[in-house]
């Protein structure tokens, strides 16, 4: 299958070359679409995995492929979409500064989609979690919580906002204190 379409691409390639300049409309949709069918294989093959640890080879392909689609076809309406997904692989990555960059775009580039507001929310969420930048994370939460105070993860950012101040031996006492109750 991979040949297959790695064929394609090179006949599309060699057509396009071969007519100096001139791009028709529908050279560009079936080059978006054998782009799209690839990035989505490499997902999928991400996705079925039986493996907990993941494949950075083929992750990091699809992270960069996803990059390379929004890059060449900003306005296509997937783009958000890629963006966030190639964010979520870059944590599974563990490559945390380049997930916040790509939420970044998402949310700058595209402010009106509805992953631009989870993009905020994970931004916080990651600093927080992996990277254990409490002041960044704060930033991200405030920002989230002025934004979008009736968004259904608002008392998650809310709760995770509280949290930062207060010292991992205080959250044992709370939470031993919960379970007793």
């Amino acid at each position: 299958m991979m040949r297959f379409i790695a064929t394609i691409s090179f006949l599309l390639l060699l057509s396009c070359s071969e007519q100096k300049g001139q791009k028709s409309i529908s050279d560009n949709d079936d080059q978006r679409i054998i782009f799209l069918a690839q990035i989505e294989q490499l997902a999928d093959t991400l996705a079925k995995s039986q493996s907990s640890i993941i494949d950075h080879v083929k992750a990091k392909r699809l992270v960069d492929n996803s990059i390379l689609f929004v890059d060449k076809y900003p306005e296509d309406k997937r783009s958000p979409d890629l963006l966030f997904r190639a964010a979520e692989v870059s944590v599974g990555m563990e490559a945390f500064e380049e997930s916040l960059v790509l939420w970044e775009r998402l949310r700058k580039h595209y402010p009106d989609h509805p992953k631009s507001i989870e993009a905020l929310f994970f931004q916080g969420f990651t600093c927080d979690n992996q990277l254990r930048d409490k002041e960044r994370s704060a930033n991200y939460y405030k920002k989230f919580l002025s934004q979008h105070p009736s968004h259904e993860l608002a008392p998650q950012a809310k709760l995770l906002l509280e949290q930062l101040s207060v010292s991992p031996e205080e959250l044992i006492r709370q939470f031993k204190e919960k379970q007793g109750n």
